[in-house]
């Protein structure tokens, strides 16, 4: 340190430098042009908690309907990639011993259809 500068000095300077960044700070940040940059940086953390909220809302009707319809973890497992939507049913059915009702005879449902059958 230079023995003419007082001990006071790089102090001043110090606190002379923060206050200047705080006015950059200030003048880059909050000005109405860069606003819409932080409403658009913030957008996904609001979708994100406004999803947790829904789901913290409706968790006791999951545990409900989860209680309602048991399913065992075989069951699960047993269903493989490239499965017919009617034999995952048909796997879903079976653990139960229940029977699948009768399928309607309607015109519509005796079509054929003209696009492949969507699979699981």
């Amino acid at each position: 340190m230079n023995p003419s500068m007082s001990p006071s000095m790089p102090r001043q300077w110090l606190s002379q430098i923060g206050l200047v960044m705080r006015l950059e700070m200030r003048k880059t940040f909050f000005s109405r042009r860069g606003i819409w940059v932080y409403l658009l940086a913030l957008a996904p953390v609001l979708i994100f908690l406004g999803h947790s909220l829904s789901e913290i809302s409706t968790r006791n009707e999951r545990r409900a309907l989860n209680a309602a319809h048991p399913i065992s973890t075989e069951v699960l497992r047993s269903i493989t990639q490239g499965m017919t939507t009617e034999e995952v049913i048909d796997i879903r059915t079976g653990e139960f011993g229940l029977t699948r009702a009768p399928r309607a005879t309607s015109r519509a449902h005796t079509r054929r259809r003209s696009r492949p059958r969507r699979r699981c």
